[in-house]
């Protein structure tokens, strides 16, 4: 790959050094991307070490030939030619408008000597040499990505023999130079081997495609990771918006509940029932309890799921939460008939651990296994001590899961149509719940089937040595018995005529005096007509919701002692929390159990 013979015409000398390497195809390069490619700040770094370690000028140019940012490291007799010849630099490329390529290069001493060297290499493909009348020689790179033709890298400004004095002293003459001075400059550069040059060409276009692909795949996984973030947060708002519905969703559901659930407990007051009222209200409340059921089976699942549930633990007795799962699956496992066999060890098992949220594990497995086993079958729970880990068995005589949907078990919102009844089915959210409340707790659970002879689910906790007192069983609350002493006035207010009108219906029967409000103002004006000495208030109310009802309440010093009591069908922890800065004493969630009002009544007659 020689360079021009000294003999050959002194203008737009150009000559090919070779093809480049194979280049990326294929690649979109919007003007935006072009831009970024080519950002002369972005090259600078990579340019200078190649001007020092050369010796050589470098520049950047576009697709035209313009000069992007400046020349790095001019050398001295082209500077002082070129003092004469200015040409305007380039700031901020606009593709899609270069114009015509090789009409510029930004070594180019025109008019005097013009070039075109970056259209010729962009045109070839290929690295170019170019020497001007001056006899100064430099290489054209050009950059190339896929197809598209970006500009080129220019360097050198050097002479590859010694200079001829008369070009020198002619070309100075038309510039208004004084020809010693340049001459005087040429003479003290020292040329550059032809060879040499060839190395340092092929060494630019390593360069500059090296970095043309580091570039460019460096922007492509930017887009990517602005594009994941993108779609994180879209992903979070959806996950925000999921939860924000699921609450409105339970809310509305309970709401309709609530007065169903106290019409129940008022027919349960009346004396005489005959035995097919008997029956029809046992019917309604249990489909209200697994209406109940089910809603906040939604709930947990979204704040497990994502972990927003903080447990409370504490030394706990197994056998304590045995004992009461055992006694809330009971209504279940008796209507199918089903016969209960509980083994639980003669010495007493510890566990650190939240009892509430495990009696929940204990009864969602007691109560999947009464639902798909057929009626009059067995069911057995059995706990002992393996090692350092308390086990848990809850086994059943069912159809069993089919191997295929086993691995699945645990999977949200996934269930197996183990019969054609589905009468008992759920939303597939229970056996999910308990494994992440398991794993909560630092346990495993396992599950082993074969069709025809039922499942065994099997719960591992780490145990704790006794040392603390254990939690026994609590009792089932029970009925409040009227209040032979003082009464106490409480004030309804829901928007919800029903469910008003059936919770004070209940409370005036529980032998205490009872209003009702329907909104928020007609909730003010009565608290302060009736000076009640508690408040059954629904947070959703119009006009003015329940909680800044309560702040108001609670800002009047003659309303100050009323114990607020929230009826929400919102039960988010966060929801509990807002109502206690709200002013709330106490926070039921609908469809609320009479029986949680009465307690919260009888503590306020203990403190009168």
């Amino acid at each position: 790959m020689p360079l021009p013979e000294p003999h050959m015409p002194e203008q737009n000398r150009n000559q090919d050094l070779g093809e480049l390497s194979a280049q990326p195809i294929d690649v979109e390069l919007p003007p935006a991307t072009r831009a970024d490619i080519l950002d002369p700040a972005l090259w600078q770094d990579g340019l200078a070490k190649y001007a020092r370690g050369t010796n050589l000028a470098v520049a950047l140019a576009d697709a035209a030939g313009r000069l992007i940012g400046s020349i790095i490291n001019p050398r001295p007799t082209w500077s002082l030619l070129h003092s004469k010849t200015p040409r305007p630099l380039v700031p901020k490329l606009q593709f899609g408008n270069e114009g015509p390529a090789g009409v510029g290069c930004p070594f180019s001493l025109a008019p005097l000597s013009p070039c075109n060297c970056v259209g010729d290499a962009l045109a070839r493909g290929s690295v170019v040499v170019a020497r001007d009348r001056t006899g100064l020689v430099h290489v054209a790179v050009p950059l190339v990505l896929g197809g598209h033709p970006l500009g080129a890298l220019v360097a050198g400004q050097v002479f590859t023999r010694y200079p001829e004095q008369l070009p020198l002293q002619h070309s100075a003459r038309q510039l208004l130079l004084s020809p010693g001075k340049v001459w005087e400059s040429a003479r003290l550069e020292h040329p550059v081997k032809q060879s040499t040059l060839e190395v340092y060409a092929d060494l630019l276009a390593t360069l500059g495609q090296t970095f043309l692909q580091t570039r460019y795949h460096a922007l492509r996984e930017a887009e990517r990771l602005a594009e994941n973030a993108k779609l994180y947060h879209a992903l979070q708002e959806a996950d925000r918006r999921k939860d924000e519905f699921l609450a409105m969703l339970s809310h509305e559901l309970r709401n309709p509940l609530a007065p169903i659930l106290n019409a129940v407990q008022l027919l349960q007051l009346q004396k005489g029932e005959n035995s097919v009222q008997q029956r029809a209200r046992a019917i309604i409340e249990r489909q209200v309890g697994q209406l109940t059921h089910l809603v906040d089976d939604l709930m947990e699942a979204s704040r497990t799921i994502t972990g927003r549930i903080q447990l409370r633990q504490e030394q706990v007795a197994v056998s304590g939460i045995v004992e009461r799962a055992v006694e809330t699956a009971r209504p279940l496992i008796d209507q199918r008939g089903h016969e209960l066999t509980v083994s639980l060890p003669p010495d007493p098992i510890c566990l650190y651990a939240d009892a509430s949220r495990l009696e929940q594990v204990v009864t969602n497995l007691l109560t999947n296994a009464a639902k798909y086993t057929n009626e009059g079958g067995h069911i057995s729970l059995s706990v002992q001590q393996e090692g350092d880990n308390a086990v848990l068995r809850v086994r059943d005589t069912g159809l069993g899961i089919d191997p295929a949907f086993l691995p699945h078990v645990f999977d949200l919102f996934t269930q197996a149509e183990r019969s054609a009844d589905r009468s008992q089915g759920g939303l597939g959210i229970g056996l999910a719940l308990v494994k992440r409340l398991v794993e909560m707790h630092g346990g495993t659970i396992g599950v082993s089937s074969t069709l025809g002879q039922g499942s065994e689910f099997v719960v591992s906790l780490v145990a704790r040595e006794p040392g603390a007192p254990s939690l026994e069983t609590q009792p089932t609350p029970t009925e409040i018995a009227q209040p032979t002493g003082p009464v106490l006035r409480v004030l309804v207010v829901d928007d919800n005529v029903d469910a008003a009108t059936a919770l004070e219906m209940l409370v005036e029967k529980s032998g205490h005096r009872a209003c009702k409000a329907h909104t928020g103002p007609a909730a003010l004006a009565a608290a302060l007509d009736y000076r009640p000495d508690v408040m059954l208030l629904d947070i959703g109310l119009p006009e003015l919701d329940g909680f800044e009802v309560a702040r108001r309440i609670r800002q009047q010093p003659v309303l100050h002692n009323i114990v607020l009591v929230a009826l929400t069908g919102y039960g988010r922890e966060t929801d509990r929390q807002r109502s206690q800065e709200a002013g709330f004493d106490h926070h039921l969630v609908k469809p609320v159990d009479f029986g949680k009002v009465l307690q919260i009544l009888a503590t306020v007659l203990e403190k009168a």
